[in-house]
């Protein structure tokens, strides 16, 4: 024979599957705010009787908030057993749709009726802390534990939960300082002692990485000291052209000698090539550094000419107040350069009044009484505003 709720539930009306999931007897999950519906709020009214005892209600909130942890937490083997019937063929347990949301919801109904059991409400707080935790509130899950230990400092699960939050808030230091306050409660407890053990690697690599900040940032200061010193200009933000910035440019003061490094480009304009060193020192002259760049044994395949040869060639800079003009549209379409000395070491070069580092030195080498010198820096399409000597 079938029974009674068999047969009603035979002859139901045909309703689409979401109108009765919006009825509260069958919702698989509770609404973000159940106790804004009505029909929700009567349905969890029956949860806690305001003549009972609220140990026991709020102990039951509990029971239903960790039914819902247990759904994301447990194996396959536990959620069987959590769907297992009972005598009459019911479930035991009705699985959640959104098992986080309704175990925070559980936990919070439960700490609203502030229970006189101090332990059970810092239990209740705590175990909002795990839902959240698992949602991946790390905010909310910190201050939960805080408050789950104002209430009973020998919980030890909130001083865990609390130090995981702000693990992974990257708050090292606080999370290995929690984590010592647990151990004081319970020395041996492993899972706490694996997380310092994180927590403390996390906080040598934030270390690291602020100590090399701080020593970024003091070399900074002290090349940014050492130029000003030497009468250099420098714009790290304006560059002289736009595809310089494609290389990993490195000013800097060597504080040990006292001497500072460039990055320098030297641009031949004539074939539309150029070599980037990496390091120059400010003490090596010109010179030194063409008879390096351009060896006779090994010269370069683009030379097709020949003409590029240390003692003969000529190095000039761009003039800064016309490289500005330039950029702002003030100036005039002529372009002004600074003729170099080669006997002049590049901190001569660069603390020439008339020039300026815009992101990185940029020289342009060239033929001596070359065609290319006289029609881009000896006419009217260069001018030479200034020399530059080593004396």
């Amino acid at each position: 024979t079938q029974s009674t709720w068999g047969l009603w539930m035979s002859t139901k009306p045909s309703k689409p599957r979401e109108e009765w999931e919006d009825l509260p007897f069958f919702m698989d999950e509770l609404p973000p705010n159940p106790e804004s519906d009505p029909r929700t709020a009567a349905l969890m009214s029956l949860l806690y009787d305001p003549d009972e005892d609220p140990n026991e209600a709020a102990t039951r909130f509990k029971e239903k908030g960790n039914e819902c942890i247990l759904q994301v937490t447990k194996g396959a083997a536990e959620l069987a057993k959590l769907q297992s019937t009972d005598e009459q063929g019911f479930k035991t347990v009705v699985l959640s749709k959104n098992p986080l949301s309704d175990a925070y919801a559980f936990y919070t109904q439960g700490i609203d009726l502030n229970p006189p059991d101090v332990k059970l409400l810092a239990i209740l707080y705590c175990n909002r802390a795990q839902a959240s935790l698992l949602k991946g509130n790390n905010g909310h899950a910190f201050n939960d534990s805080r408050k789950a230990i104002e209430l009973d400092e020998t919980n030890i699960k909130a001083y865990y939960r609390g130090a995981q939050a702000l693990f992974n808030l990257g708050k090292a230091k606080e999370s290995l300082k929690l984590c010592d306050m647990g151990l004081k409660v319970q020395s041996t407890n492993t899972t706490i002692i694996k997380l310092r053990e994180q927590a403390n690697e996390l906080y040598k690599t934030q270390q690291a990485r602020l100590n090399e900040k701080y020593k970024k940032q003091a070399q900074e200061l002290a090349t940014t000291r050492a130029m000003k010193k030497r009468g250099i200009k420098y714009d790290p933000e304006e560059w002289l052209f736009d595809n310089m910035r494609q290389y990993e440019v490195k000013i800097f003061l060597d504080t040990k000698t006292d001497l500072l490094h460039f990055s320098v480009l030297l641009l031949y304009g004539e074939y539309h090539q150029s070599d980037f060193i990496e390091d120059w020192t400010e003490n090596v002259t010109l010179r030194e550094m063409l008879e390096y760049v351009f060896d006779p044994t090994n010269p370069p395949q683009w030379d097709t000419k020949q003409q590029y040869k240390p003692n003969k060639l000529r190095v000039y800079v761009d003039d800064a107040e016309s490289v500005t003009r330039e950029k702002d549209g003030t100036g005039l379409s002529v372009r002004g350069f600074v003729s170099c000395n080669l006997d002049c070491t590049l901190g001569q070069v660069l603390a020439h009044p008339s020039v300026k580092v815009f992101g990185m030195p940029a020289l342009h080498v060239v033929p001596a009484n070359s065609k290319f010198e006289r029609e881009n820096f000896l006419s009217d399409a260069g001018v030479v505003t200034s020399s530059c000597s080593s004396s």
